[in-house]
C-alpha cells in the first residue's frame, strides 16, 4: 500500500467515525436539536456567543448543580468548563445562592461604582501579592481589548501574537485563526498563516 492510498484509507476510516459520532449525537439530543432550529429564526448562527457553537448543533443547558450540568434532554454531564472558570465552586452552590439572594433585593445593576467592586478588588489584592491594580470587565472580549491596549501603550510595539486555533474574543485582534478550516491555505506547520474567523475584519 502506498503512502497516498494509506492517507485515503485513513481519511475514509476518520470520516466514518465522525459521521457515525455525529448520527449517534443527533439521535441523544433531539430537544436541543430543535432548540437550536428555532434559535436560528432570531439569533445570528442561533447563538450569542461564538465560542458555545458546534457542529450539527450545541447541546443547551438546562440546569446546573455542583460539577454537574444538566442538558435539555436531561442528560447529567460533567462540567469541566465551569463557566470558562468562573464558577469555581461549581454551579449553585448554597454559599452563593444565599449571597445573590440577599443581594437582588437591594437592586440587580448600577450604573455607578459600588462598594462591592473595592472590596472585591481589595480581597483578591491581598490574596495575590503582585497584583497592583486591576480592572473588572463584563467579557473575555472586553478583557483581551484592555490587555492589547495596554500591552501596545507599555512597550511601544504593535504587533500581537496569539495561541493558533484558540478563541480569545470577538475583536478584530482575536478573529484570526480561530478553528481555521484545515487546508493548504494555513501554511506550513512551522509558519502557519493568519486566516480570517469572520467577514468584515479590517487588516489590523
Amino acid at each position: 500500500m502506498t503512502q497516498t492510498e494509506k492517507t485515503r484509507r485513513d481519511r475514509e476510516q476518520l470520516q466514518a467515525a465522525v459521521g457515525a459520532a455525529v448520527s449517534a449525537y443527533t439521535d441523544r439530543n433531539p430537544r436541543s436539536r430543535e432548540m437550536f432550529a428555532r434559535a436560528q429564526q432570531s439569533l445570528p448562527g442561533g447563538n450569542t456567543r461564538t465560542g458555545t457553537h458546534m457542529d450539527p448543533f450545541p447541546f443547551y443547558a438546562d440546569r446546573g448543580e455542583g460539577v454537574l450540568l444538566f442538558d435539555l434532554d436531561g442528560h447529567p454531564l460533567l462540567d469541566f468548563v465551569n463557566n470558562n472558570t468562573a464558577l469555581i465552586l461549581g454551579h449553585a452552590h448554597p454559599a452563593v445562592v444565599q449571597a445573590l439572594q440577599q443581594q437582588l433585593p437591594k437592586g440587580t445593576g448600577f450604573p455607578r461604582p459600588q462598594v462591592l467592586e473595592v472590596e472585591m478588588a481589595e480581597l483578591l489584592r491581598e490574596r495575590i501579592p503582585s497584583l497592583e491594580l486591576l480592572r473588572f470587565c463584563s467579557s473575555g472580549t472586553e478583557a483581551v481589548l484592555n490587555a492589547l491596549r495596554t500591552a501596545r501603550a507599555f512597550t511601544g510595539r504593535h504587533k500581537t501574537a496569539k495561541f493558533e486555533g484558540a478563541y480569545h474574543g470577538i475583536d478584530e485582534h482575536a478573529m484570526v485563526s480561530f478553528l481555521p478550516p484545515l487546508g493548504p491555505e494555513l501554511g506550513p506547520d512551522d509558519r502557519p498563516r493568519s486566516v480570517s474567523s469572520t467577514a468584515g475584519l479590517t487588516s489590523a
